[in-house]
């Protein structure tokens, strides 16, 4: 029978102040399940996720190979640039993990390949952080389980383990300087300088990372404020105090490196993320419903996100009182939200949101535990063991199938992508590696992909471009005659959304009217990427190419129902 008066277990968690026990919302047992208990429910954890990984397959985006081309030449001495031999733009914004992928390049190893594994890799570690800051949490081994089993149950953390990009990463990053905060805020001081060089890190990885380096700042004075006789004169604050401010001094100092390497100080993902919704607010509705409703291309997952933000309100409101550790945690979770919330982003499975999941967990899972205790105690009125694991056993079927019932739209709709681009992107990229003349170069908009198996320059023109994502602030559509046509390409290739007709953005208007354009460029080929996308080739006039090229030129009839 669970007793109502909390315990909290000494040798597994930092000692709790007299206001965090009040805060918990679980009753602990007099007996803890032992660490060869939990050490297996983390390795079924781990192997639900794996399995649900590889159900889910490979998804792998075109921002993706953005980042791969950044690392290669990064690896290979070239400098932090999209095309090599050309000045430095900040087209990426996961730094720390180009840096990774360059340590793999380096060893001569497949990054797409790799950047797969290491995702994989860092998707089960994630477990292991999850049930660290669970702990901390309900205080409680057994019932800590509860947070990692949700995050192995959870299709779109599955989908983006494996997905190339920093999103493994981010979480990992984003949940072990969380958890080395939580230790220093239970008093073990030596984890604040860890925390500190942990998110710096994080900011490295992606630039919203800088939210969570303010808000541990934030919480951590206002820790340090608290009880200032304790701990302002104490000797040892100078720990938390040097950590942090060692902190914001080397924050600064990146700053002004990417200052004067880049050129600017607004990073250019900025213009691309959030450009749109700065110009034009009214712009936020439409990303936000984008979260609730079905889009033309990916699943929206507000029947995901509505219940964790609901379960977690109940926790807070009925069975827990929130200390600051609580306040500090939901204040990352909550205004990273918001954030990514306004954020433009068309990738299937919430991809920014994956990272934010495993911490609302944490308290989502309060009213879960409450609702498995509940079971518990009614189920040992009939006195029989196996009423109880029965009665368990439904609670947990029930949340599971809830949890997976969105599994396999999301493999759909990663794995209607991943065949898009393998049939229509990839070859399209390999047929310009084959047949462009030496040292072209293409204008183009998705310069994932195609950039990264052609090898060619690349002049970036989309209106939400990475490495030209700030020309529509600055120089309005007609900058995008003068970025596509000024170094006269080789090769325009446009984002249609139909493949039969030119439908392309109404930014790109002013180019096509552009002379540059209709004397010097001809339409070779179309490539059908998917029933409402397809690419548009143009050739400038004078280049030449064999035969064997429009022979070998990407099939565009790979689709059923074209």
């Amino acid at each position: 029978m669970l007793e109502t008066t909390p315990k909290p277990d000494i040798e597994t968690v930092a000692t709790p102040t007299r206001d965090e026990i009040a805060s918990s919302p679980l009753a602990v047992p007099d007996k803890e399940i032992s660490w060869q208990v939990v050490a297996l429910g983390l390795v079924a954890c781990a192997a639900a996720l794996l399995a649900l990984e590889r159900y889910m397959d490979i998804y792998m985006p075109d921002d993706a190979y953005i980042t791969y081309r950044y690392a290669e030449n990064l690896a290979a001495g070239k400098g932090l640039v999209f095309n090599a031999a050309a000045p430095p733009v900040e087209g990426y914004s996961n730094l720390s993990w180009i840096i990774l992928l360059a340590g793999l390049s380096r060893l001569k190893l497949d990054i797409p390949v790799w950047a797969a594994n290491l995702g994989a890799l860092l998707s089960v570690v994630n477990l292991a952080l999850v049930y660290a800051l669970s702990l901390q949490i309900v205080r409680h081994r057994g019932w800590a389980l509860v947070a990692p089993a949700l995050t192995s149950l959870t299709a779109p953390y599955a989908l983006w383990a494996r997905g190339g990009l920093e999103t493994m990463w981010y979480a990992t990053l984003l949940l072990l300087s969380v958890w080395l905060t939580v230790l220093g805020m239970a008093g073990r001081l030596w984890t604040y300088p860890l925390a500190a060089a942990a998110l710096f890190v994080l900011a490295l990885t992606r630039h919203d990372g800088a939210i969570p380096m303010a808000l541990s700042g934030l919480f951590v004075l206002i820790w340090l404020l608290r009880n200032p006789k304790s701990k302002i004169r104490d000797p040892k604050s100078v720990i938390p105090i040097a950590s942090f401010g060692a902190l914001a001094l080397v924050y600064i100092a990146y700053t002004w490196w990417r200052w004067q390497y880049f050129g600017q100080l607004v990073p250019t993902p900025f213009f691309s993320r959030l450009g749109g919704t700065i110009s034009d607010p009214s712009q936020i509705l439409l990303t936000w419903g984008s979260y609730f409703t079905r889009g033309p291309h990916y699943s929206a997952y507000g029947d995901l996100l509505v219940p964790v933000f609901g379960l977690a309100a109940a926790d807070l409101v009925w069975f827990r009182r929130a200390s600051l550790r609580d306040w500090y945690i939901l204040s990352c979770a909550g205004t990273l939200s918001l954030l990514y919330f306004v954020s433009e982003s068309y990738n299937p499975g919430i991809r920014y949101m994956v990272p934010v999941l495993p911490m609302l967990y944490l308290y989502a899972q309060g009213p879960i535990i409450r609702a498995l205790q509940s079971v518990l105690r009614a189920a040992e009125r009939y006195r029989n063991a196996w009423r109880q694991w029965l009665a368990i056993a439904g609670v947990c079927a029930s949340i599971a199938l809830f949890m997976l019932v969105m599994a396999p739209r999301t493999r759909y709709d990663g794995e209607r992508a991943e065949i898009g681009k393998d049939q229509a992107l990839y070859p399209l990229g390999m047929w310009l590696r084959q047949y462009a003349p030496p040292n072209s170069t293409v204008a183009l908009q998705d310069i994932g992909v195609i950039a990264y198996y052609s090898g060619l320059r690349v002049i970036d023109d989309n209106p939400g471009a990475l490495t030209n994502g700030d020309v529509i602030y600055k120089s309005g559509a007609e900058g995008f005659s003068d970025i596509a046509l000024g170094p006269q390409p080789e090769f325009l290739i446009f984002t249609s959304n139909s493949w039969r007709d030119p439908n392309f953005n109404p930014v790109f208007d002013p180019l096509k009217e552009d002379k540059r354009f209709t004397k010097n460029y001809k339409l070779y080929d179309k490539v059908a990427f998917w029933e409402d996308r397809g690419y548009w080739v143009y050739v400038r006039q004078d280049v030449h190419l064999p035969r064997e090229a429009a022979q070998d030129f990407p099939i565009t009839q790979w689709y059923e129902g074209r």
